[in-house]
C-alpha cells in the first residue's frame, strides 16, 4: 500500500475565512475585463475599500493589500483608468441570481458584449412582465389624469 502524501498548507499563509467569503462573493458577482470601455463597473481603490469595508485603522496595518493580492490571483489585476487612477475593470455576472452572460469562452470582448446584451434583455423582459399597480392611473406628461 502506498501512502498518500498530503500537502501541508500553513494556515498563516492562507487568507482568513471572512476575507475568502467576501472575495468569493465579489468574484461570483463580477468578472474581470481587460479594458475600461468593456467594463460595466470600475472599482477604484476607494470603491474597493467600501465594498470590502477595508478602511485603515490608526496604528494598524492597512487591511486592503490582502484583498488586492487575492483579487489578482483570481484574475482581477489593477489597471490604470482613463482618469489616471488605479482601478479594477469588471462586468456583472448576475442580476438577481440569474446569469446574464453566455457560457465561458476565450473571446473576452465578445463575451462582455454578450453579457451586456443579455443583461439588458433580462431587465427589459422583467419590466414588461411586471404587473401594473392597481392604484396607478394613467396620467399625461403634466401629471393630470386623462
Amino acid at each position: 500500500m502506498s501512502k498518500k502524501k498530503l500537502k501541508y498548507q500553513d494556515p498563516a499563509l492562507q487568507p482568513p475565512k471572512a476575507i475568502t467569503q467576501l472575495l468569493d462573493a465579489f468574484s461570483d458577482t463580477y468578472k474581470p475585463v481587460e479594458r475600461e470601455e468593456y467594463a460595466d463597473e470600475v472599482f477604484t481603490v476607494r470603491r474597493i475599500r467600501e465594498y470590502f469595508q477595508a478602511w485603515p485603522i490608526p496604528k494598524m496595518p492597512d487591511p486592503l493589500p490582502p484583498y488586492l493580492v487575492e483579487l489578482e490571483r483570481r484574475g482581477f489585476a489593477m489597471q490604470t483608468a482613463y482618469d489616471g487612477h488605479p482601478a479594477l475593470f469588471c462586468v456583472r455576472w448576475h442580476v438577481n441570481e440569474e446569469i446574464c452572460s453566455a457560457e465561458e469562452t476565450h473571446d473576452k470582448e465578445a463575451e462582455v458584449r454578450t453579457g451586456l446584451v443579455s443583461m439588458k434583455a433580462l431587465i427589459a423582459r422583467r419590466m414588461m412582465e411586471r404587473p401594473a399597480d392597481e392604484d396607478e392611473e394613467e396620467e399625461d406628461e403634466w401629471g393630470e389624469e386623462e
